[in-house]
């Protein structure tokens, strides 16, 4: 059920027209699932500036992409996915990014200067910490953590390409895991709906 408190009857009617091309049927879907997705972005990074990002990206994407929709599986799992990859995406340019360092820096202060103890857990912080976090990894922990959850690439292609047994690969993708799990407890809700 929704947050909205209500089911939406004949779901399967408005995303076989959603994939035909309907403006209206889109617009029905959105309204409906917009409230349980932003809630859900927003106590996974509580940062209301990009949960709506994610949102309003997500239903881009879900339009961009509706002739793709496959009808016998579930439409919330298939939004959801789309929000999660967009998530993956976006860790990932703001991981790498040249100036994200300053802003942190930048936010930490603004948030000193406003004698503010509240601890406010947003993306950019777990950006931050998790960069620390994939340091207490051995190179090929890292490696392996990097080709499969970050990239997305398969244990047999990782084992393939770095020529090792596939149980090589589970098992250290498995210590990985288990490190930088001990090491996000502060983000576990984030981490683990990112990478687990």
């Amino acid at each position: 059920m929704s947050t909205t408190g209500k089911i939406l009857v004949n779901e399967s009617d408005y995303v076989k027209r959603l994939k035909e091309g309907s403006h209206e049927a889109y617009t029905v879907l959105y309204e409906y699932y917009l409230p349980d997705l932003y809630a859900f972005i927003y106590s996974t990074t509580y940062s209301k500036d990009f949960a709506e990002e994610v949102v309003q990206e997500t239903f881009v994407r879900l339009w961009e992409n509706r002739a793709s929709i496959k009808l016998e599986t579930s439409f919330k799992s298939y939004l959801f996915t789309i929000a999660r990859n967009y998530m993956l995406d976006e860790f990932r340019r703001q991981i790498n990014h040249p100036v994200f360092t300053e802003y942190i820096e930048y936010s930490n202060q603004l948030q000193l200067s406003e004698n503010t103890t509240e601890k406010h857990l947003d993306f950019s912080e777990f950006c931050v910490e998790f960069n620390k976090a994939k340091k207490k990894l051995s190179a090929r922990q890292l490696e392996i953590f990097y080709l499969n959850k970050e990239l997305g690439q398969s244990i047999h292609s990782v084992a393939i390409q770095l020529e090792i047994a596939e149980q090589s690969v589970r098992n250290q993708l498995s210590t990985a895991l288990s490190i930088l799990r001990k090491e996000m407890k502060n983000f576990i809700a984030l981490f683990t709906f990112l990478f687990l």
